[in-house]
């Protein structure tokens, strides 16, 4: 899976960019705030509809503009594919090879991309949602059928939740809710399980080869009101019968996969409350490194990896090592705003562009 050219028009910063990619590496340098993150983004976008720095996506249009426009073409599975997102103030328009589609669910996962980013400590600093939100983003570009059954259970999710505010509570109508709530339940927690199992398989070797540090246990837990086991729909009907007078009382759903939340074990302990923040760093860097290759084993191809300036935030070392366990043929896209933190690439591996107030310039 490639990335071939990129074209922008009024995306945040940048008015006009028309950018080819013609080797395996491409390196963006820049000062901050001169807009290589928006690169970036904008490739990110094509893979999941959504920006990763932002919620609202207005905030990606150009000041003082109508709208902005991405086009990226890519290479899968030896086909040309084209994909392109408009956003102006009525919303957001999703195309294929100018197919459009109706909701981002059908759009998400065309292309796979796996994002290192700073901004990554969330995934242990931040809430439980954030980790959810990184699980459902991975498989959701990976597996039509989970993201159809998240968005289905979220849906009725919000119906359920909305109806718990009614004064008149009909049993039997949030009965017929949960049932389908509950199958679609089985399916994420099915894709969930495996997707942490595969992790844990893989992660702890590639943290140990990373730090040199191999006295260290490692696990990751997806930590759910639900507990693991065969009978799911049996325990899902009952844990919703015996939360409902709660539910009531709250006015929400008070259990569900929507609670859930994914843990990191070291020794036993919570990293959280005993890693360092650069140990916290290699560790997301393991994680990501696992991910390309569970995308790999799921869709035969390698995802296009987007480096955003994770060098600047470990040592020299590391460095090596982390660029060591990139798969070669991965195509990789790296911001950065010091030239020395990509020499471990031979220079004809790479080409480089450089970025000053949103003007994109190959070197």
């Amino acid at each position: 899976m490639k990335i071939e050219q990129l074209s922008l028009t009024h995306f945040r910063n940048i008015e006009s960019l028309n950018l080819v990619f013609d080797k395996d590496v491409t390196v963006i340098i820049g000062k901050n705030g001169q807009g290589k993150t928006n690169v970036l983004e904008a490739i990110h976008y094509c893979s999941t509809s959504r920006s990763f720095r932002v919620k609202d996506d207005q905030l990606c249009i150009q000041f003082n503009q109508e709208l902005c426009r991405i086009i990226g073409v890519f290479s899968v599975k030896g086909n040309k594919k084209q994909l392109k997102v408009i956003l102006n103030q009525d919303g957001k328009y999703l195309f294929e090879n100018n197919k459009s589609f109706s909701t981002n669910k059908e759009f998400i996962g065309l292309v796979n991309t796996v994002l290192f980013s700073p901004n990554d400590l969330f995934l242990f600093d931040g809430y439980p949602k954030v980790r959810r939100k990184f699980i459902d983003s991975e498989l959701s570009k990976l597996f039509p059928e989970y993201v159809e059954a998240l968005f289905s259970y979220n849906k009725l999710l919000k119906e359920r939740n909305n109806y718990l505010k009614q004064i008149q509570i009909d049993k039997d109508y949030i009965s017929v809710l949960d049932d389908q709530m509950i199958e679609y339940s089985i399916t994420v927690l099915n894709y969930r399980y495996r997707f942490i199992d595969y992790l844990n398989r893989n992660v702890a070797k590639l943290f140990q080869d990373l730090v040199e540090e191999e006295s260290w246990k490692i696990n990751l837990s997806l930590e759910s009101d639900i507990p693991r086991g065969d009978n799911l729909r049996e325990t899902l009907k009952l844990m919703y019968n015996q939360s409902l007078n709660k539910d009531i009382l709250f006015k929400s759903t008070q259990i569900g996969i929507h609670k859930d939340d994914l843990v990191t074990y070291i020794n036993d302990q919570e990293l959280i409350n005993v890693a360092s923040q650069g140990q916290k760093r290699m560790m997301i860097i393991a994680i990501k490194l696992c991910l390309i290759h569970y995308i790999k084993e799921n869709i035969n191809e390698f995802p296009i990896l987007l480096l955003d300036d994770v060098f600047s935030e470990i040592d020299e070392v590391k460095r090596k090592r982390f660029i060591e366990f990139l798969p070669k043929t991965c195509q990789t896209i790296v911001t950065t705003t010091d030239i020395s933190h990509i020499k471990l690439w031979s220079q004809e591996r790479y080409s480089l562009f450089t970025v000053s107030n949103g003007n994109v310039v190959k070197e």
